[in-house]
C-alpha cells in the first residue's frame, strides 16, 4: 500500500490524513515526558531530553512556560536551569525581583 510509510519504526497512513506525528504521539524515546509527535510539533528533538542544553529537560521546560529551545528564555543573562535550582528566580522574568535590574545583573 503506497499510503504507508514508517516513522521512527511505527507505521503510519496517510491515506487516512494522518500526519506521522499523530500515529506516534504517545512514544517518548528521550524519557523526557515530551512525547515524539509533540516534540515534532515543537520543533524539539525527539531523542534528546534537553534541546537547548541548559540542563532541564524538555517536560520540565513545558511545566515552567520556559522555551525548550532556548536555554534563556527570558534573556536575563542567566540560564534556566540556573534560575530555577541556583537562584530560585523565574525564568519567565528577567527582573523577578522588579527592582529595575535584570537577574543576571543581580
Amino acid at each position: 500500500d503506497q499510503g504507508n510509510a514508517r516513522c521512527w519504526g511505527v507505521e503510519t497512513n496517510f491515506d487516512q490524513g494522518q500526519a506521522p506525528a499523530n500515529k506516534i504521539l504517545g512514544i517518548d524515546p528521550d524519557n523526557d515526558g515530551v512525547p515524539t509527535g509533540q516534540e515534532i510539533l515543537d520543533g524539539t528533538d525527539p531523542l534528546d531530553p534537553d534541546s537547548d542544553r541548559d540542563q532541564l529537560n524538555d517536560g520540565q521546560e513545558k511545566s515552567l512556560g520556559t522555551d525548550p529551545l532556548n536555554a534563556d528564555t527570558d534573556d536575563d543573562g542567566v540560564s534556566d536551569a540556573d534560575e530555577i535550582n541556583v537562584h530560585a528566580t523565574d525564568p519567565n522574568n528577567a527582573d523577578s525581583d522588579n527592582d529595575g535590574m535584570a537577574d543576571g545583573w543581580e
